[in-house]
């Protein structure tokens, strides 16, 4: 073979090599939003009812839970630390907020307890795991258990129905802002753009993937790692607050379970959201895009009739394979989580 012949083929075989990197590198950062819109047609095609407004709407409110919690996780985790307890939070001070609502007590008194509450009951959470050195898996854990059995005691372990329900309660979870887009849905946005800004764009939020990448060296610039953790821990609370109250506003009553199926959802989105655009690092646009591609995973499985069963072994495949494709676009080795 001449000269000019292999250089050809040489020239040729580093076209294909940027070609396959460059599908890879687009599949990497645009593979979960490439995912969800597949999934959306393909749901479309096999049952005409999913593409019906009230469905699409029981996707958002879906979505909207399932990434309002799944927010402050993703926090936690740029954070390099891990929280199980989220659901039950939001569970605790959605029943807390649920009651003072019930007793006529006004907006401006019960959602500033449900906010203290929740803060609170992370801070726990905090002091556990960063003070004590308590591992984050263990010490949530433990607590999770801790809130919802209050959680139960609060609601005599049943549910409960108001005997008033005020209009703000009601507005919340199944209002309509210009009677056409759900609350949950603008809460969840609004929710979402807030922490965008605050962890991309605000130096201080810069310091949580600082934290959450290289303690050490974060120490060493002179960040101080237990306030960003602190913070991190702060607004899990505050989110999972806003969760737990968009749910019993949702049903219309509560119950000491009202937010538990939402944590696998919830951490696979947080996981899953790991791999769009970032390579690996956990990011809030992520989670937003995940939380959708859970709600309707979860959405699509009930229409099409399959058994609960199905929709367990998915969501736990997906957390798997989240957790995977994570490592393998970090080389190997996975955002720093203190679990």
């Amino acid at each position: 073979m001449s000269k000019d012949n292999k250089m050809v083929n040489i020239n040729n075989s580093e076209i294909d090599n940027k070609s396959k990197n460059n599908i890879l590198e687009i599949l990497g950062k645009w593979g979960l939003l490439i995912a969800t819109i597949l999934i959306f047609v393909l749901f479309s095609l096999l049952e005409k009812r999913f593409l019906t407004t009230s469905n699409f709407f029981n996707i958002i409110q879906q979505a909207a839970i399932t990434g309002l919690l799944a927010f402050g996780l993703t926090v936690v985790i740029v954070a390099g630390e891990f929280d199980l307890s989220f659901p039950s939070i939001a569970t605790l001070t959605g029943v807390v907020a649920f009651i003072l609502s019930s007793q006529r007590i006004s907006l401006l008194i019960v959602i500033p307890i449900a906010f203290l509450l929740g803060i609170f009951l992370s801070s726990l959470n905090y002091f556990f795991i960063v003070k004590v050195k308590v591992p984050a898996f263990i010490a949530t854990l433990g607590t999770m258990g801790i809130f919802t059995g209050i959680a139960r005691f609060a609601t005599g372990g049943t549910t409960i129905f108001p005997v008033f329900t005020p209009s703000f309660m009601r507005f919340i979870g199944r209002g309509f802002v210009f009677n056409i887009i759900p609350t949950s849905a603008v809460t969840f946005v609004l929710v979402a753009i807030i922490l965008v800004f605050f962890i991309d764009y605000f130096y201080l939020g810069r310091y949580f993937y600082a934290v959450g990448g290289n303690p050490d060296a974060a120490i060493h610039v002179g960040i101080n790692t237990n306030k960003i953790k602190f913070m991190a821990y702060v607004i899990t609370g505050i989110t999972a607050a806003i969760a737990g109250i968009t749910s019993v506003s949702m049903i219309g009553a509560a119950n000491p379970e009202i937010c538990a199926s939402y944590q696998l959802p919830a951490i696979s989105a947080a996981f899953m959201g790991g791999v769009f655009l970032r390579g690996g690092l956990p990011n809030i646009w992520g989670t937003f895009i995940a939380s959708f591609l859970m709600a309707m995973l979860a959405n699509g499985f009930i229409m099409l009739g399959f058994p609960q069963y199905v929709k367990e072994i998915v969501q736990g495949s997906v957390l798997v394979l989240a957790v995977a494709a994570t490592t393998i676009s970090r080389k190997g080795k996975l955002f720093n989580v203190g679990m």
